[in-house]
């Protein structure tokens, strides 16, 4: 057992404001993991720090799901969700999957739609229209899926606040079971089964599942179920895994924390999309120009918000059409509407952000520790804005969309900030007539009447929490240092995400050498440690800000904070550093 020492010694204040800490480990604690496991010292130390048992360290760096994979009727109401659905394969009735727009709920909808397509069971797709229906099952909705001849509903990435669309479903003769993973109420909806890790009366450790992450536990127990039930003697028997890159897809999309089960999907799934074998995938990677194999970088910030354009402000559908197809001239089709799509959706989100950002502004010159901001916007940009307002000034943010005498609105929380449950107790306080969430994000309504005592709420509920931005660097390293083998040995500890952070180090007192301006708002340079090693430095996205204004200064000593990173390009690879912060030397 490794000793639980490592600490953390605050080195400077960065250009940003932010407080560089950098962690520290016993070198004993580092000794021992170089040792047992062959790895560098650099590595090693970023691994102790990091507090992974001695004995999950091997899991950690080589996740498996054969060995990280629970039994999935653990779960709370598996076995009743699993009987229901036998029922309505082996009775042939219509089966509804009722998903939520964003891509947990895309990718959760199109797997379930292709499993059961696989094995011969009727099952069509219902995403609701955002702007028109909101979030999660509607009685209207529901009803209008009755009377096509649904008999069945499976909801996924949504459902387990739904009380009432639930109760009225369940009076027309339409049974439901809920497969979600946001915190509900003490309460819960008159469903058939309710799957959801993040029941308040769940015991499962697993709560840290994407939608799409519990979808899967339930496609493992049902295709066990008609395993042993002899059903592939006649139909032959879906390869489970193959449905991973839109697990991983989903679990990096909906931000959910990198640990334990959700690294072997995502690790796992990306391997299954460097297949191609998902026609709207491949037809999507090929328009957005992804040569090289797939990262979490190219699921959260190139994949991700196409597909989650249609829902944003198009068709809500678009992404589970696109990820549930092996039509090419449908996929090409989609993938045209999601392009235009996007676009659109920047257009709209940068005309808005700078509204927001006024508003945003003023209220952190008054010192508020919360922002709430107000507008006519679309909705569906309200949630980008909320995280990028949250990232510039680390500070809660709600972005409301007003329509009239009602807001919809997008919560994005720091670390230490459950937003999610703040929206939950103003619920109870009956502040909004409906919302939910969970620690990082949340999303809610509220009368335009009730904005002022709902933000006088989250004003007195955060006024004690110390807020303080800082940057936490693994450790310090040289330009020497900086190598293609440390790069690639780094790569171990993917997937990163939350619990599971991307390592970034500190270089200290070395000097920027040709700083350059590349695009529109990006700078290169060379930094020169002054032993005579240099290593190459890109900060994206600074142009404008004051960590551009002292790299282009150029000559003088900084300390820099950033990431090692590999950059390929055209079928040529070279180490780099990216800078997210500096402080004068």
């Amino acid at each position: 057992m490794l000793q639980s020492s490592a600490e953390e010694a605050v080195l400077c204040t960065g250009v940003s404001g932010a407080v560089w800490k950098v962690h520290n480990a016993t070198y004993r604690d580092v000794l021992t993991i170089k040792q047992k496991f062959g790895l560098s010292e650099i590595v090693a130390h970023v691994l102790a720090i990091k507090r992974i048992p001695l004995d999950d360290i091997r899991d950690f760096l080589f996740p498996t799901l054969k060995l990280l994979l629970p039994d999935p009727f653990h779960l709370l109401d598996m076995g009743k969700a699993v009987d229901r659905i036998l029922k309505a394969i082996y009775e042939k009735e219509r089966i509804v999957i009722f998903g939520d727009y964003d891509v947990d709920g895309a990718t959760s909808s199109a797997m379930l739609k292709r499993y059961f397509e696989s094995i011969g069971a009727t099952a069509e797709v219902y995403i609701p229209d955002r702007l028109k229906e909101g979030y999660g099952p509607n009685p209207e909705a529901l009803i209008k899926l009755r009377k096509k001849g649904c008999s069945l509903c499976i909801t996924v990435d949504c459902g387990t606040v739904a009380h009432e669309p639930i109760s009225v479903a369940r009076a027309a003769g339409l049974d439901v079971i809920v497969v979600d993973h946001h915190i509900g109420s003490p309460t819960l909806p008159d469903a058939t089964a309710i799957i959801n890790p993040n029941r308040l009366d769940e015991t499962s450790t697993y709560t840290y599942l994407s939608g799409v992450g519990t979808s899967f536990m339930l496609l493992i127990a049902l295709n066990k179920t008609l395993r042993q039930a002899g059903y592939f003697q006649q139909e032959n028997e879906p390869n489970l895994m193959n449905y991973l890159d839109l697990v991983a897809l989903g679990t990096v999309c909906d931000v959910m924390p990198m640990l334990k089960l959700n690294r072997a999907f995502v690790k796992q799934g990306l391997k299954v999309m460097s297949e191609r074998g998902n026609m709207g995938l491949r037809t999507l990677a090929d328009a957005i120009g992804i040569e090289e194999k797939p990262s979490v970088y190219h699921l959260g910030f190139c994949i991700g918000p196409h597909i989650n354009a249609g829902g944003r402000i198009g068709n809500s559908s678009l992404g589970a059409r696109l990820l549930s197809s092996n039509d090419a001239i449908e996929c090409n089709k989609i993938v045209t509407m999601l392009l235009d799509l996007n676009n659109e959706r920047k257009e709209i989100e940068n005309r808005s952000l700078a509204e927001a950002l006024a508003q945003a502004e003023l209220l952190v010159d008054e010192g508020k520790n919360i922002i709430m901001v107000t507008g006519n916007w679309h909705v569906g940009v309200i949630g980008i804005i909320a995280g990028r307002i949250k990232e510039r000034f680390f500070l809660p943010t709600i972005v409301i969309s007003l329509d009239g005498d009602m807001g919809k609105a997008s919560a994005r929380s720091v670390a230490g900030i459950d937003i999610g449950a703040a929206v939950l107790s103003a619920k109870f306080e009956k502040l909004i007539p409906e919302g939910g969430g969970h620690e990082m994000a949340a999303g809610f309504s509220v009368h335009r009447s009730q904005i002022e005592p709902l933000y006088k709420f989250f004003l007195e509920r955060f006024k004690d929490v110390n807020i303080q931005k800082a940057l936490h660097a693994s450790g310090i390293l040289s330009a020497a240092g900086i190598s293609s083998a440390l790069c690639r040995e780094l790569q171990l500890l993917e997937p990163f995400g939350p619990g599971n952070p991307e390592p970034k180090f500190v270089l200290r007192n070395v000097r920027i050498k040709n700083p350059a301006i590349i695009g529109e708002s990006h700078i290169k340079c060379l930094i020169d440690d002054g032993s005579g090693a240099s290593v190459r430095g890109m900060c994206f996205k600074c142009v404008g800000t004051e960590l551009a204004l002292g790299l282009l200064q150029g000559g003088i000593a900084v300390h820099l904070l950033g990431k090692v990173s590999m950059n390929q390009w055209r079928g040529n690879e070279y180490v780099q550093f990216i800078i997210d912060d500096l402080a004068f030397a």
